[in-house]
């Protein structure tokens, strides 16, 4: 049985860090420029293996190249990804480089900042559906309460809750549980219906969410297209809530074993991953 996806951003998290694959073999790198028409082609890619070792690179179940060992050491939340029976899904992309006065494709896996691979936090424990897309909804003014932020930058699940007040629609956006700010009136114009039909169908909207510090000011992008109806996204629901709870729950093992060099008490393990690292970075 093939294990599920799990898409890491490539764009939209800060810094995009591009990790060469080696050992590519230049026939495929040929074929895909051709096959796309185009020099700087991007596909999807799985990553197997492990951060200790170095992540080997498989396109369509075959394996193309691996990231090195020094490359790959920083980022052991993959390793998460895989202990929790997932299959870390990643952008690989062809650029031109120039070597000896002559331009050669490198080909990059595409990866955020170690760290902003998964989310702090976990999933609602209500039904939820994931709201995919890459259209960026910035925030900067947060609730009045709010008065302590994180300090560094993050990833969040936000859950985006739309209501109708005489007559003016607005988005509000929550993080475990606690709301903090508002969208926009463009962008909640532009969400609210979809909102609205996840929250009649019995649905909690859940995006994805790059919080930061900018200039010293808090700043929250929050990532959702609009939908139509046939293009509804699947229904996550407790076995999504699952698949996260299993990610930080391998998190957290990896973490123990890191720190005890042996094996993790289970009473001590299942008291730290019920209680999501994001729970309490916005307080109020």
């Amino acid at each position: 049985m093939k294990s599920t996806n799990y898409m890491v951003p490539n764009h939209g998290f800060g810094d995009v860090n591009q990790i060469p694959i080696q050992e590519v073999s230049p026939d495929f790198l040929v074929e895909l420029m051709e096959e796309s028409g185009s020099e700087q082609p991007a596909v999807e890619v799985n990553l197997t293996g492990s951060s200790d070792e170095g992540f080997r690179v498989r396109y369509e179940d075959t394996t193309i190249g691996y990231l090195e060992r020094e490359e790959a050491a920083a980022y052991t939340e993959l390793d998460w990804i895989i202990d929790a029976g997932l299959r870390p899904l990643v952008t690989a992309r062809v650029t031109m480089v120039e070597f000896d006065g002559e331009e050669w494709p490198s080909f990059d896996v595409e990866l955020p900042a170690p760290g902003l691979c998964v989310p702090v936090n976990n999933p609602p424990a209500e039904r939820w559906a994931m709201l995919p897309g890459t259209t960026a909804a910035a925030i900067t003014q947060f609730q009045s309460k709010m008065d302590v932020f994180p300090e560094s930058a993050e990833h969040f699940l936000v859950t985006l809750h739309a209501r109708r007040f005489f007559g003016r629609r607005s988005v509000n956006v929550a993080v475990d549980g606690v709301q903090i700010a508002s969208l926009s009136h463009d962008d909640a114009h532009r969400l609210a219906d979809t909102v609205s039909s996840y929250q009649n169908s019995g649905l909690l909207a859940v995006a994805r969410a790059y919080y930061c510090m900018d200039e010293g000011k808090p700043r929250l992008v929050v990532y959702a297209d609009e939908q139509s109806d046939d293009k509804r996204a699947v229904v996550a629901g407790v076995a999504g809530a699952d698949v996260f709870a299993d990610l930080l729950h391998a998190s957290r093992r990896r973490q123990c074993r890191t720190k005890t060099r042996g094996r993790c008490q289970r009473s001590d393990h299942r008291r730290r991953w019920r209680k999501p690292r994001g729970l309490h970075l916005f307080r109020g």
